[in-house]
């Protein structure tokens, strides 16, 4: 499935009240949902992108990811650093209005 990445821009480490209150709207208009991503990376082999590989993981219709945080643990040897990488969030998703 060739799916087209979360905008990075709209991955915030505000709280989902803050969020919505800047954009004028209440937190029950949303649907919350976590966000999460782990993995292990070579920098010898690939370039380390955590906010793409975590973008990857929004649900598709999310509006903002808020209450973004990640831990990132590197592990060296005379050869390589191998990097393990945990994310997550919370992925505001607009609920459908009632008509």
């Amino acid at each position: 499935m060739d799916r087209k990445t979360f905008t990075l821009d709209k991955i915030l480490t505000c709280t989902a009240r803050d969020y919505v209150e800047s954009e004028g709207k209440r937190l029950e208009d949303y649907e919350m949902r976590g966000v999460h991503f782990e993995g292990g990376f070579n920098l010898t082999e690939s370039k380390l992108n955590l906010y793409e590989h975590f973008a990857n993981e929004v649900p598709l219709g999310t509006e903002a990811v808020v209450n973004y945080s990640c831990n990132v643990v590197c592990t060296t040897s005379v050869f390589t650093k191998i990097y393990s990488a945990v994310a997550q969030g919370t992925a505001l998703i607009p609920r459908k209005k009632n008509n």
